[in-house]
């Protein structure tokens, strides 16, 4: 992204933020548009009925959230979902990780109950168990390796099923990282634990086939065909002083990664609440997803047993020993897509369109 551009976005930030904190109207930036042919256009109305059932369903149960955001978030369920598995052509062979950043001011809109919805329905799916949960980039990285849980020997055959179930998608995962504009502000110290964050989001991003990482508590780490699909939260203020020209952030590359989805300039606040009674969730949206996760096929994972050397007070060796069990990803499931020259000549397009 060029420097003009970055400071057409960073201007556009500062605005919001501005506008917000002294609850004046906010008005449309001058920021030029795209070329009529980088505007990807709306796909007819029988087409991905899957986004429009969810996007319809979010819209009800989360009435208060930005308009933009429940498209997001069920691009955020969708790429979970892939975990890696879908892979595509374009100057190499390539499996997309998603980067997002709602932005929006706090109180007035709702965000994380909109990104509840998401996570609901990953669970219904039977998707859940791709959720990273909150934490240092340290305690995220070791979540994400293919290591075999210490008492693996003490359990019966159900349980090891899920953990070789688990085990198949251990690098290629979700993560809803809200409040994330205080982590962009400790990513840009050097002496924070969250500086390795930066490099981490880079690296995925680039779709290693191995990536290894080192942590100072937890040593080297190895994640094997990473991919990450993440929906952070932020609000307009927070993105100001993290977007500034020439910030570290921008610098590395780390923010020009990210689909940023912002709050319109003339949408207002809805005052709306949801419905009554219980929330269900649309089967018909679960089961699409069920079938979409069918479709793509599975990863499969042996576990094989080893002797640990282990010996016992007196020097002899210890026949009690637990024995050391490793986890090897035998087959790597794999969706291959081609895209379109239309969508090439548009992907494209805009590129040049940043750097006109």
């Amino acid at each position: 992204m060029s420097k003009r551009s970055k400071d057409e976005v960073g201007a556009r930030v500062l605005q919001l933020a501005e506008t917000t904190s002294t609850k004046t109207k906010r008005t449309r930036h001058d920021v030029p548009e795209l070329p009529a042919e980088a505007v990807l256009h709306e796909p007819p109305a029988d087409r991905f009925t899957l986004l429009r059932d969810y996007v319809n369903f979010s819209r009800q149960w989360s009435p208060r959230s930005p308009m933009a955001m429940h498209e997001a978030v069920a691009l955020w369920v969708l790429s979970t979902i892939a975990a890696g598995r879908v892979t595509y052509h374009d100057g190499k062979k390539r499996r997309a990780s998603l980067y997002q950043m709602v932005v929006a001011p706090s109180t007035l809109y709702a965000k994380t109950s909109c990104a509840e919805i998401g996570a609901d329905v990953l669970n219904a799916a039977g998707m859940d168990g791709l959720l990273l949960r909150r934490g240092g980039p340290q305690a995220q990285f070791q979540s994400m390796m293919l290591r075999v849980p210490p008492d693996y020997h003490t359990m019966q055959e159900p349980e090891r099923a899920e953990v070789r179930r688990r085990l198949a998608f251990q690098a290629q995962r979700g993560w809803f990282a809200d409040e994330f504009g205080g982590d962009l502000a400790a990513m840009q110290n050097e002496r924070s634990h969250m500086a390795q964050l930066s490099k981490m989001l880079l690296e995925i991003d680039n779709a290693p086939v191995q990536y290894e990482a080192d942590t100072i508590a937890r040593g080297a780490c190895e994640l094997l065909r990473p991919t990450l699909s993440l929906l952070a939260v932020s609000t307009p203020a927070q993105m100001a002083a993290a977007m500034k020209c020439n910030d570290k952030l921008w610098n590395d590359g780390t923010l020009a990664r990210f689909a940023f989805v912002a709050v319109a300039p003339d949408e207002q606040p809805n005052t709306k609440h949801w419905p009554k009674g219980e929330r269900i969730l649309p089967d018909s949206v679960v089961q699409q997803l069920k079938r979409m996760d069918a479709t793509l096929g599975r990863n499969e994972v042996s576990i094989e047993a080893y002797e640990q050397s282990a010996t016992d007070g007196n020097g002899r060796k210890d026949n009690k020993a637990a024995p050391f069990y490793k986890a090897t990803v035998t087959r790597w499931a794999e969706y291959l897509i081609t895209l379109s020259d239309d969508l090439l000549t548009l992907s494209q397009t805009y590129e040049d369109a940043l750097y006109a």
